[in-house]
C-alpha cells in the first residue's frame, strides 16, 4: 500500500492486518514506514516497510518488486499516496503543480503498471484499489492541482479496468471524505468550518474517519469483490457525491 504511514492509509493498514493480510507499507518517510511495520508486527501481523517515492518510475517498480519478494505474490495493490499544496491557480507555481500531480497521478500509474506486469508474468489475478477524492469529482477552490490529479486517477482507472479485466485483474476507485493528516494541514478556522459543515449537512451528521472507509478498501482487495471493476465508490457519509 502506498501512502500507508499516516491518516487514511495508516487506518487501512491496521484494518487489513487485523483481517489477516500481510501488508507492504510504503511512504516517503522511511522511519515512519518502519514504525508502522513494527506496529503491525507487534500486533501479530505480517508487514514489511518499502519506503520510497512512487512518483518516480524506478522507485515505484522497486517497491512493487520488493513487496512481492518479501511477502510473496501480491493479491492486491492500494494506491493511497498523495499530498496537497493549496494555492489558487494564478498564484500556483510550476513545482506546486508538478509535485501534487506526481504524488497522486504519476505514482498511481507507475505502481499499477508494475503490478500488472508482475501479475501477467506470473499468470495471476489481482485487485487494484486507487484512491481519488471528492475534490476530483467536484473541484475545490485552491486545489486545482489536487483535483486534477484525483480526477485523473478516476479516468486512468476506468481505462485500466477495461485493459486488464480479461486477465482477472479488477480496478476500482474509492473517493473518500474523512478527517486525515491532509485536512489537518488546512488553516484551523477553515478546517473547523469544514467539520461543522459536515456535521450539519452529512446524512450521518459527522466527519468520517479512517475506520469508516477501511472496510470498503478491504472488501475491494478481497476475492469476494471479483465481479466489481471500473467503479468509483464515494464514501462521504452523505447521499450523492458528497458535501461541496
Amino acid at each position: 500500500m502506498t501512502g500507508a504511514t499516516r491518516g487514511l492509509g495508516h487506518g487501512y493498514v491496521l484494518d487489513l492486518s487485523a483481517r489477516g493480510a500481510a501488508v507492504a507499507i510504503n511512504g516517503r518517510d522511511g522511519d515512519r514506514a518502519h514504525h508502522v511495520a513494527e506496529q503491525v508486527i507487534a500486533q501479530g501481523g505480517r508487514a514489511v516497510a518499502v519506503p520510497g517515492d512512487v512518483g518516480h518510475a524506478d522507485e515505484a517498480a522497486a517497491i512493487v518488486r520488493r513487496a512481492w519478494d518479501e511477502l510473496g505474490p501480491l493479491d492486491a495493490v492500494v494506491n493511497n499516496a498523495g499530498l496537497t499544496q493549496d494555492r489558487t491557480v494564478v498564484h500556483m507555481d510550476d513545482e506546486q503543480w508538478r509535485r501534487v500531480i506526481s504524488a497522486s497521478l504519476d505514482g498511481t500509474f507507475f505502481v499499477c503498471r508494475e503490478a500488472v506486469r508482475a501479475w501477467r508474468e506470473a499468470s495471476r489475478p489481482g485487485r487494484i484499489v486507487n484512491t481519488s477524492s471528492v475534490a476530483g469529482l467536484h473541484g475545490n477552490v485552491g486545489q486545482a492541482n489536487y483535483a486534477a490529479a484525483k480526477a485523473g486517477v478516476i479516468g486512468f482507472s476506468l481505462s485500466l479496468a477495461k485493459e486488464v479485466g480479461h486477465h482477472g485483474i479488477t480496478v476500482n476507485v474509492v473517493s473518500p471524505r474523512a478527517v486525515t493528516d491532509m485536512t489537518e494541514s488546512i488553516p484551523k478556522a477553515r478546517r473547523e468550518a469544514f467539520y461543522a459543515l459536515q456535521s450539519r449537512i452529512n446524512t450521518l451528521g459527522r466527519p468520517g474517519t479512517p475506520q469508516d472507509v477501511a472496510p470498503l478498501i478491504a472488501f475491494l482487495c478481497s476475492a469476494e469483490s471479483g465481479y466489481i471493476t471500473g467503479q468509483t465508490i464515494v464514501a462521504t457519509g452523505t447521499t450523492g457525491a458528497g458535501v461541496g
